[in-house]
């Protein structure tokens, strides 16, 4: 994941958002689930290390998800303010996020 979208994702996540990172492979979404981590330590109220459905929620009420792109279904039931999503990912992958995206007053989706 590029600098700039890492940021605006923490940042996201700190205003109380909620956030689905769609990652190329599992080991990838760990990666990013370990890196998030450390960034956000001193502001974590609850953590989830589930294999290929990490998540990470803060005291600001923000929270994010990280599951690999051959796992979009998991997404199903979630409400979400933003989601992102690996350039190359097919039409599908973003059909399947838009749902979750319904309530939310930003319903942002970003490739990166």
């Amino acid at each position: 994941m590029h600098e700039i979208h890492a940021e605006r994702l923490l940042s996201s996540v700190r205003a109380g958002r909620r956030v689905l990172v769609l990652a190329e492979s599992v080991t990838a979404g760990r990666g990013y689930f370990e890196g998030m981590l450390e960034q956000l330590k001193d502001e974590v109220l609850e953590v989830r290390r589930a294999s290929a459905r990490e998540k990470i929620a803060l005291r600001s009420g923000g929270a994010v998800w990280f599951l690999p792109l051959r796992s979009v279904v998991a997404a199903r039931g979630l409400s979400l303010d933003e989601v992102y999503v690996p350039l190359g990912a097919g039409p599908g992958v973003v059909a399947s996020v838009v749902p979750c995206l319904a309530a939310s007053p930003v319903g942002w989706i970003t490739g990166y």
